[in-house]
């Protein structure tokens, strides 16, 4: 597929070209004995442990990174440096992560030079090489980028970590491809623990036991220039270290993300904030097969989650659905503001106004635990905005939220106190308050750099708006007793069968509110979209297509 691509545009680059020129669509190391792993997505908490991992094992890797995609790239400022003084190769993969064929030529600059001053103002550099995400070169994405004088790495071997695939399978792909004929470049992302803990680990034994080179890409395509801009220099040195809006207008067009309205963590009232959600959008695969296109999905994550935990699964539903996705941070989550007003209600109208904002016509929702009840909660609200439900594993009852939410607060501002600088003292603390290792990996994708003091960990979550607010996530705003609401739509409850938020004592509920609504069963527990992916696909497609179409 990628090879067609590269074919279709000319740019196709040849192991003669010893300086591949600006346009260029890489996809290949240009000699062999060598290997480049590239990680995706960050930078992220763990990129200094996996740095130190490379480092310890004499290897060579390539970054591509993002503005705001996990958190923003200042706050990180500290793992940069480090990864660019171990010798590894920075490179952008846009501000804000959307799929380039979709935006214009001023759309794609905008993507671009905000990362551009971002890594002059950390590092003293500016790439010249990029990564288009979701590896998409369509539209106008490859001249512009060739205007601004990039380099453009796809990839010949997806280890599939983004999509859920376990390190044996990823390490399977690799080893199917061979070590004869040019090195091949390697696509893995650096916010997932399994891809730094244990398939980063494997590759690197993998490159010993076969005598290929861990190099970066420039360096697997000979590139005797480097991956930098020579004697750069800083075009805005009084722009502010921020990723935040800013009154002055030309700031605002390099450092405003497209796809995220606003990432300011400032306090304010509930009125005010409906403008304010951050999302991203998941487009249809315009290289799958033809068919007709299905209604847009709000995707909603849960307590202490935020859009990135349901990026995986939003890809594969997009291709899979032919429609748009748009995964959302709730308020007090992800890099959606704070507000100390937190429950369904207020919720609920953020997102109806994030619908009527973005001119999204009758979506499906999608929520899993809170999420699920502020879905269930715009639908009863507004029936009509809405095409399809599907709340996933949560109930539109008032029923108490198990103790380990509490602990989980609890453990966290343990962290904060003890004023970690390492994402393993605060694992190590956060084992007292959870024992299971997948769900303290869950928690801690909320720590971040704290702003004014680099060298420690924070958590970006609210912590004592959220556990003032344990109370109201357990309750529901309607009763099935006394309120004569319905929303009359398709609706799939989807349920864990190892939880008990959706006990068969609440059927009558959902049956009162959602008389069409069907229950299916997925064998997991609470955490069943990471849990068995699988199945959720299955249940979420045979729903939309049976049901809806």
């Amino acid at each position: 597929m990628l090879s067609n691509i590269v074919f279709l545009l000319g740019a196709a680059l040849t192991a003669a070209q010893a300086v591949p020129p600006a346009g260029t669509v890489i996809t290949q190391c240009s000699r062999p004995g060598v290997m480049a792993l590239t990680f995706d997505d960050g930078p992220y908490i763990y990129e200094q442990q996996l740095v130190q991992r490379l480092n310890a094992a004499g290897a060579k890797a390539t970054f591509f990174v993002t503005g705001t995609l996990y958190n923003c790239i200042y706050s990180q400022a500290e793992a940069l440096r480090f990864t660019f003084a171990s010798g590894h190769q920075i490179s952008s993969h846009t501000w804000t992560h959307p799929d380039l064929s979709t935006l214009t030529a001023e759309q794609i600059r905008n993507e671009m030079l905000p990362v551009e001053q971002a890594l002059e103002m950390i590092l003293g550099v500016r790439p010249t090489y990029m990564r288009p995400p979701f590896g998409s070169v369509g539209g106008v994405a490859v001249p512009t980028l060739r205007d601004l004088g990039y380099r453009i790495v796809i990839w010949d071997i997806d280890s599939g970590d983004w999509a859920g695939l376990s390190p044996a399978d990823s390490e399977a792909r690799i080893v199917n491809a061979g070590t004869s004929g040019n090195g091949h470049i390697i696509l893995m992302h650096e916010p997932l623990p399994s891809t730094v803990n244990e398939l980063v680990p494997w590759a690197l034994n993998y490159a010993q036991s076969n005598n290929l080179t861990l190099v970066t890409v420039a360096e697997c395509l000979g590139d005797p220039v480097g991956p930098y801009i020579p004697n750069a220099t800083a075009s805005r040195s009084d722009l502010p270290i921020t990723c935040s809006p800013t009154p002055s207008a030309d700031i605002m067009r390099l450092f405003t993300p497209l796809r995220t309205l606003s990432t300011r963590r400032a306090f304010s009232t509930s009125r005010a904030l409906r403008l304010e959600l951050s999302y991203q959008v998941f487009e249809p695969d315009a290289k799958a097969k033809a068919g007709p296109e299905g209604n847009p999905i709000v995707f909603l994550h849960g307590l202490f989650g935020s859009k990135t935990n349901n990026r995986s699964i939003s890809k594969v539903l997009a291709r899979d659905l032919n429609c748009q996705i748009f995964t959302v941070d709730l308020r007090n989550h992800g890099l959606s503001p704070h507000a100390t007003e937190h429950n369904y209600t207020v919720m609920a109208e953020d997102v109806e106004k994030f619908i009527d904002t973005h001119k999204i016509h009758r979506p499906v929702l999608i929520g899993h635990s809170m999420g699920a009840k502020t879905v269930m909660t715009v639908a009863l609200r507004n029936p009509d905005l809405v095409s399809a439900l599907i709340p996933v594993d949560n109930s539109p009852i008032n029923a108490p939220l198990r103790s380990d939410f509490a602990k989980y607060v609890r453990g966290m501002k343990a962290i904060e106190e003890a004023k970690v600088s390492k994402q393993s003292d605060a694992d190590k603390i956060l084992q007292e308050y959870e024992p299971a290792l997948p769900v303290r990996q869950f928690l801690l994708t909320n720590l971040i750099r704290h702003r004014d003091h680099e060298s420690r960990l924070v958590f970006r979550v609210p912590l004592s708006t959220l556990a003032n607010s344990l109370d109201a996530m357990a309750d529901f705003p309607y009763r099935a007793e006394t309120d004569d609401v319905q929303y009359d739509g398709p609706t799939l409850f989807i349920r864990g069968t190892r939880s008990r938020y959706v006990p068969d004592e609440s059927v009558p509920a959902i049956k009162k509110f959602f008389p069409r609504a069907r229950i299916e069963d997925v064998e997991a527990g609470h955490w069943l979209i990471s849990e068995n992916p699988e199945a959720f696909r299955k249940a979420v497609i045979n729903f939309l297509r049976e049901d809806v179409a």
